[in-house]
């Protein structure tokens, strides 16, 4: 589960409302507003659920770099085999 954030209409940036929920969840709630004091303006705010949005995982970082890319070839192969029996 991941966390449900909200936009504040006074600052423009996310707010995290405490909640965490996916996407299968969501689809069966019921419409509800979330209403709270925001912690980046002290202002109180209410938002439908349909307003906010799932925050994503961030995508893991690579230690080491993605392979390249090669086009499949027999002779590629054939080449692969030939330098495993020299060895």
């Amino acid at each position: 589960m991941n966390p449900l954030l909200f936009q504040c209409p006074n600052t423009r940036h996310p707010v995290a409302v405490g909640l965490r929920i996916d996407y299968a969840t969501v689809r069966n709630v019921q419409p509800v507003k979330v209403s709270l004091i925001c912690p980046l303006c002290n202002e109180p705010h209410e938002w439908h659920l349909h307003e906010g949005w799932i925050e994503e995982p961030p995508e893991p970082e690579r230690t080491t770099p993605p392979p390249p890319f090669a086009a499949w070839s027999p002779l590629r192969v054939e080449e692969a085999e030939a330098v495993v029996d020299v060895e």
